[in-house]
């Protein structure tokens, strides 16, 4: 997932990967990584998302959203502020000072 993330990655594509029913794969993940698959994924994005602003400034949020894997802005926007506990915006602002 790591290497992949900006990628559609899905619980099926996943659970055939490994071998293992979606429910075995689910269960085996969260077991592991102590995170549901998505939720770790979403992690994973944001953070590096936040490298990404961090290393290049310049970019606008959108180009960083899509970049990272999401589709809806404001989906990333509201995962980001969850995450990291400041909007996107807010974020690359500070990045740029």
């Amino acid at each position: 997932m790591e290497k992949h993330f900006a990628k559609n990655i899905t619980i099926a594509k996943l659970s055939e990967i490994s071998k293992m029913s979606e429910t075995t794969f689910r269960r085996t993940f969260k077991k592991i990584t102590g995170s549901a698959p998505i939720d770790y994924l979403i992690h994973i994005r944001i953070e590096k998302a936040a490298e990404v602003m961090r290393e290049k400034p310049e970019l606008n949020v959108v180009d960083i959203c899509i970049s990272s894997g999401f589709e809806n802005c404001g989906y990333f926007a509201r995962k980001f502020k969850e995450i990291i506990g400041v909007t996107p915006i807010q974020y690359l602002r500070k990045q740029r000072r």
